[in-house]
């Protein structure tokens, strides 16, 4: 009887123990259960509330934002007017390399040569832009002036034999007879200048306007630059009582205008 009282309790008891097993395992399944059931929920409710009510981006005045672009600040350009200009061109050396060319302008301060894209003296943002035959053209605060060249007097003109004195001897004298003319060449044996040696006295030569040993790169409307035009004017001192030459003095060109006349004149008071 013991015996089977001891058997039947542990039969009880392992049952018992299955029991306790069965049930824990059904809890830990159910507690499983509802807490992925929440996260589902909870994930739904989110959406949904995100899909009634949409996140708005946040826009911050334009003063308030750091990083936005600067305002353009209107810029207004000022443009200088173009000055009243008191220039005279008084001679043209042209020459077919546009750097060779100078003109000689006169303003009231001044007369010198000038190349081209040189400022002319006097004035503010004018320079020479270009060098023509009888005319230059100057920038004048960004507008082009043409300026022609000032006419002279023909040295064959009927004004410049009123200057001879009523001699017939005097009449058939030319420049010729006072000056003795040589070529100048360049070192490239290309003429660039005729060489003015005096015949008379320094005196006399110096009181006519020239000075012994000066270089003339223009005589009238000859720029001495090929052997056909030094000839040319060699042939006008030949002839010629009155001429105009452009001297190159101290790297600067400048006009005298030499006659005959000049030196009979001057050779007539020395000997008073």
């Amino acid at each position: 009887m013991l015996d089977n009282l001891v058997s039947f309790l542990l039969a009880q008891r392992v049952r018992a123990i299955a029991l306790v097993i069965v049930l824990l395992s059904i809890s830990l399944i159910i507690y499983c259960a509802n807490t992925l059931i929440i996260d589902i929920s909870q994930n739904n409710i989110e959406n949904d509330i995100n899909n009634i009510y949409p996140q708005q981006k946040l826009i911050l005045p334009l003063s308030r934002v750091t990083n936005a672009p600067a305002q353009r600040k209107e810029t207004h350009v000022v443009t200088k007017s173009a000055q009243v200009i008191n220039i005279q061109v008084t001679g043209i050396i042209y020459s077919n390399e546009v750097k060779g060319s100078r003109a000689i302008l006169k303003n009231e301060r001044s007369q010198r040569s000038y190349a081209t894209e040189e400022p002319i003296e006097g004035y503010e943002n004018v320079f020479l832009q270009k060098i023509d035959p009888d005319k230059v053209t100057v920038n004048n605060n960004g507008q082009l002036q043409i300026l022609a060249l000032t006419e002279k007097k023909s040295s064959t003109s009927s004004s410049d034999e009123s200057l001879i004195q009523p001699n017939s001897e005097n009449q058939s004298i030319s420049l010729e007879n006072y000056i003795f003319p040589a070529i100048v060449y360049s070192e490239s044996h290309i003429p660039n200048g005729i060489r003015l040696n005096n015949k008379v006295s320094p005196a006399v030569f110096r009181a006519a306007g020239l000075i012994p040993g000066d270089i003339a790169i223009k005589i009238n409307n000859h720029i001495i630059e090929n052997i056909e035009q030094a000839n040319e004017a060699l042939n006008e001192i030949k002839q010629l009582r009155t001429i105009e030459f452009t001297l190159l003095r101290n790297g600067q060109p400048i006009l005298a205008t030499v006659s005959a006349q000049d030196f009979i004149n001057n050779t007539d008071a020395k000997k008073q």
